[in-house]
């Protein structure tokens, strides 16, 4: 009796992790779509300014779904909300990013992951007048370009057998390079949520 009790619980244990391990393994692509809210500062033309946005991209899974590749693009609309020593700015800015993300803790449909990787970005707008300088007289449109990179802490929810699963990053930061490729030039930091929709299997 001893005996039968042991082996239907070795085979009960080895039926759950064998039925968790299908669940997760699951490296399915996905179309992935969020919303980013953030404040962006960059030293070059002074900007201040808070902002929301969105992105938009596709994802591709490996090593049962604990590195996730995503490249994707999003744009970022700011102004000088709640900011009265400078001038009124507009700007905008859009980026394509190469996001890689690796899960470093997991429990069930819940996991703990880390974010990195390169990103491209395109920054325009307009500096109007206000603030402290009260010299400036006129606006004055800027444009320029930067190569960057994100860093992201977040948690996602990937329910078993479902298609969707979300993401929430609660610290979601974007870095543009100077043009010397040396120092940091302007820093978006934020939040944000993102879905991804898996394929049918």
């Amino acid at each position: 009796m001893k005996n039968s009790l042991i082996v239907l619980v070795l085979l009960f244990t080895s039926q759950v992790f064998k039925t968790q391990a299908q669940d997760y393994q699951d490296n399915s692509n996905a179309i992935t779509t969020g919303a980013l809210l953030g404040y962006m500062q960059c030293e070059t033309y002074y900007l201040s300014g808070f902002g929301s946005g969105f992105n938009v991209g596709y994802q591709a899974s490996f090593w049962k779904n604990r590195v996730r590749f995503n490249p994707n693009f999003s744009s970022m609309g700011f102004r000088t909300l709640w900011i009265t020593d400078i001038p009124e700015q507009f700007f905008r800015n859009s980026a394509l990013n190469l996001d890689l993300q690796l899960t470093i803790i997991r429990y069930k449909p819940i996991s703990l992951f880390i974010g990195s990787g390169i990103l491209g970005s395109y920054t325009r707008g307009i500096i109007g007048t206000g603030g402290m300088d009260e010299t400036r007289t006129r606006s004055e449109t800027f444009d320029f370009l930067r190569v960057g990179m994100p860093l992201n802490v977040g948690l996602r929810w990937a329910p078993l057998k479902s298609r969707f699963a979300l993401q929430i990053t609660p610290i979601d930061a974007n870095i543009g390079l100077a043009k010397n490729l040396k120092s940091s030039d302007y820093v978006i930091g934020g939040i944000s949520a993102r879905l991804e929709i898996h394929a049918k299997k």
